[in-house]
Formats: structure tokens, C-alpha cells, sequence
């Protein structure tokens, strides 16, 4: 899950960047995020959200499982 986060907040820094610099010869300038990088960042928050899902519900299970 910290895996998640952190590829949550380096991905969000994208945001920031103005241009691409592919070779030492001047920046490629950025003009908007395409689809394919809100698909990526998805991904990263759909894994999270699943994977806290699943925590919680083992924990719940491990709840109901106990003998009394």
C-alpha cells in the first residue's frame, strides 16, 4: 500500500511539468496530460482502494473467525 501512495504523489508531478527534454537541444513543451497518463494514475488508486479493501476484510474475517 506505501508503494501505491508514493507512486500516487510521484505521478501527481506531473502536473507540474512545463516541458520534456529529450536531447540537450531545448524542451518539448507539454500542453495537456492525455488520457493515457489519467489511466496510469487509475491504475495506481484502483490498486490501493483494492488492496485496503482486502485488509480490511481479512481483518473483519479474522474478527469473525475467532472462537468465542
Amino acid at each position: 500500500m506505501a508503494c501505491c501512495v508514493i507512486a500516487l504523489g510521484l505521478g501527481s508531478l506531473s502536473y507540474w511539468v512545463r516541458a520534456w527534454y529529450f536531447n540537450g537541444a531545448g524542451g518539448t513543451p507539454v500542453a495537456n496530460l492525455g488520457p493515457a497518463y489519467y489511466f496510469w494514475m487509475a491504475s495506481f488508486a484502483a490498486l490501493l482502494v483494492g488492496m485496503a479493501c482486502l485488509r480490511i476484510a481479512s481483518k473483519h474475517n479474522t474478527v469473525d473467525s475467532e472462537p468465542a
